[in-house]
């Protein structure tokens, strides 16, 4: 064999070695290194993802606890049945900060008792009737949404206390909301 013909046969030998390791080696790696860089990609979304949803449940968790704490400062103002007793102090005490004084607190508690509903929320009627100026009965109505219990005023009955008397006296119905605390324990969820 010549030089010439030595020449070619490893020259076609050396690319044909070259051509089958760009085919059989190359081309595979590369498509490894692809799959692993998809790999990587949804790793990194999914990483992304966990990392995003992470901070959407403390979000979410902190909404809970505040929703949690302002049901529990509402379930505040619910009369329990174990305090029925103490509200008629209570509205006394309310209506003398508005120089009014509490002539009659008349609860209807048969309805109360008697209501076999379901709901946990009761509605307790009843007669309030109040003495003093007119202005005053009037902000003791109005202060009813901010007491410290759910009170709701009904109908209001005005008349004067005596022929000489600038005083009148108001007969105020309304409602109280008690919570049904029969039943066991509230939970504020």
């Amino acid at each position: 064999m010549n030089a010439k013909n030595l020449f070619i046969v490893l020259f076609i030998t050396f690319s044909a070695a070259t051509i089958v390791a760009i085919l059989f080696y190359h081309n595979p790696a590369k498509e490894e290194l692809r799959e692993v860089k998809k790999e990587l990609q949804r790793n990194t979304a999914r990483f992304n993802n966990a990392s995003h949803a992470n901070r959407d449940i403390e979000n979410v968790r902190m909404k809970y606890e505040q929703s949690l704490e302002s049901l529990r400062e509402v379930e505040k103002r619910f009369i329990y049945r174990r305090g029925l007793g103490e509200i008629t102090t209570r509205l006394k005490q309310h209506a003398q900060s508005f120089n009014l004084e509490l002539i009659d607190f008349t609860p209807i508690f048969k309805v109360y008792f008697s209501d076999t509903s379901s709901s946990r929320v009761k509605k307790l009627p009843f007669t309030l009737t109040v003495s003093g100026s007119y202005l005053d009965v009037g902000h003791f109505i109005e202060s009813w949404p901010e007491m410290e219990f759910f009170i709701t005023p009904g109908q209001l009955y005005l008349g004067k206390k005596g022929i000489k008397s600038n005083l009148i006296e108001a007969d105020i119905t309304g409602l109280l909301y008690a919570w049904d605390d029969t039943g066991g324990t509230h939970d504020a969820r």
